[in-house]
């Protein structure tokens, strides 16, 4: 009897390790800047798990990376539709809106956005496409600096999130900015 379950798990253990092969393959082909093959692996993952929101939501920011945004949008909005509140979903549809010269509508959608438990990393977000669109410049001139904005952000809530040697998060280290400079040299232990 416990070999039979032992049996099972391991095979439950595999099968996961299956699923999972495809996204990460996809994660993979990202960080290569091989947007075909990401997305086609995305796209396999996603057949595995349609349930699983990291597959798609992975899909949609490799289309939109190689600029599908048609189908980026319908990615995005499948995505909307299994996890309303999926603050990338948001920011991305947002993104392809701006793209696409509906400026107003895209902004208005990213300013909905809130980032779960991330107060500072949603107030930065939403102050830096405040300011970003405030400049006027250019639909993808917008695009690409929000983007830039949004890597900013996500590296400084990567180092809130980090410990430091005596076991407290960096949090009080990095404050709130409104936008945040772009390419700080965050504090260091």
């Amino acid at each position: 009897m416990r070999r039979n379950l032992f049996v099972l798990a391991v095979l439950a253990a595999l099968a996961g390790f299956v699923a999972c092969g495809a996204y990460y393959d996809g994660n993979r082909a990202m960080g290569r800047g091989d947007y075909g093959a990401a997305i086609s692996d995305y796209q396999r993952a996603v057949g595995e798990n349609p349930g699983n929101v990291l597959p798609r939501r992975a899909l949609g920011r490799a289309q939109f990376a190689a600029g599908d945004l048609a189908a980026a949008r319908e990615t995005f909005d499948d995505l909307l539709a299994m996890a309303p509140d999926d603050w990338q979903g948001l920011f991305y549809l947002g993104l392809i809106d701006v793209a696409e010269g509906k400026r107003e509508e895209g902004v208005s959608r990213m300013l909905t956005l809130t980032v779960p438990f991330r107060y500072y990393m949603s107030e930065e977000l939403r102050c830096s496409v405040t300011f970003v669109a405030g400049k006027n410049l250019p639909d993808k001139e917008t695009v690409d600096l929000m983007l830039v904005y949004l890597a900013e952000v996500e590296r400084r809530q990567d180092y809130r999130e980090r410990y430091d040697g005596s076991g407290n998060t960096n949090s009080l280290r990095v404050p709130l900015e409104c936008p945040p400079m772009l390419g700080r040299v965050l504090y260091t232990n």
